[in-house]
C-alpha cells in the first residue's frame, strides 16, 4: 500500500518536467531570450561552453553522455534536411555507372571488360562524391555496384595470376 501511494505522488511529479532550456529551431520568435538557445546552437557547443552556461562542473562521464547526445541531434537535424539536387544527381549517375560497369564485366570480350572497368571507377568516385553531404540511396548503392565490380575483377585477377602456379 505504502508503494502504491509513493507510485502516485511521484509519477505527476515526473511527469510535469520539461527541457526548457532548449527551444525548437523552427521558433517564430526566432529572439534571443536570455537562458534559452536553439538546438542548432546547442549540438555545436563544447563541454567547456555547457559548463559555463550551467555553471556546472561536469563529470566525465557527463561529457560523454553529452557528445554522444549532441551527435545523435546533430543526425536528427540532418536527417530533416533536404537532400541537395547536384548530390541527388551524382548518385543517380553513380548509380547508372555501378549496374553498367556490372553489366559489362560479365560479357566475354576484353575490350569492354575494360570499359567496365572505367565505369567501376567512375561509379565509385561519384559515389562518394554524392555521400559527401547528405546520404541518398542512389549514391550508395552506386558505391556498393562500382566496389563489387572492382571486387570481381580483383578477383579475376588473381585467379589467372595463379594459374600457373601449380
Amino acid at each position: 500500500m505504502k508503494k502504491l501511494l509513493l507510485l502516485l505522488f511521484l509519477f505527476p511529479a515526473f511527469t510535469c518536467v520539461q527541457a526548457s532550456g532548449i527551444e525548437n529551431p523552427g521558433n517564430p520568435t526566432g529572439g534571443n531570450t536570455p537562458g534559452k538557445i536553439s538546438l542548432k546552437e546547442f549540438v555545436k557547443l563544447s563541454p567547456r561552453e555547457v559548463e559555463k552556461l550551467t555553471g556546472k562542473k561536469l563529470k566525465f562521464r557527463e561529457k560523454i553522455g553529452l557528445k554522444i547526445f549532441q551527435w545523435k541531434m546533430k543526425r536528427k537535424l540532418k536527417e530533416n534536411e533536404p537532400v541537395d539536387p547536384k548530390l541527388l544527381k551524382l548518385g543517380r549517375l553513380s548509380l547508372i555507372f555501378g549496374i553498367v560497369a556490372l553489366v559489362f564485366i560479365f560479357i566475354p570480350v576484353g575490350v569492354i571488360a575494360f570499359i567496365g572497368l572505367g565505369c567501376a571507377v567512375a561509379g565509385l568516385v561519384l559515389g562518394i562524391k554524392s555521400l559527401k553531404g547528405n546520404s541518398n540511396v542512389p549514391g550508395l548503392l552506386g558505391v556498393v555496384f562500382s566496389s563489387l565490380v572492382l571486387l570481381l575483377l580483383l578477383v579475376a585477377i588473381a585467379v589467372v595470376a595463379a594459374w600457373g602456379w601449380y
